[in-house]
């Protein structure tokens, strides 16, 4: 078991809310994986949207490992010495 009891997929970038199975400021999170750089027609979109889901206090998360976006921590990580 997950511990996840409802989960919504959308185009974050113009929300659509089903609203019989959902409310507005209902969410304690929203998750995106390697996807929010590829939000170019309407990037607000997505964090009015995302808004527009949490509660009070929710969370936002997001991960976007698009080419070079790592780089920084790839070059620490190549100078480290590993005892």
């Amino acid at each position: 078991m997950t511990g996840v009891r409802h989960a919504f997929v959308s185009d974050l970038q113009n929300l659509q809310i089903p609203s019989h199975e959902f409310e507005e400021n209902s969410f304690d999170a929203v998750f995106s994986n390697a996807a929010l750089h590829w939000c170019k027609q309407d990037p607000r979109g997505v964090l009015d949207g995302a808004k527009r889901l949490l509660k009070d206090g929710g969370r936002f998360v997001c991960e976007m490992g698009g080419f070079m976006n790592c780089i920084g921590r790839l070059a620490l990580f190549s100078r480290m010495t590993v005892w």
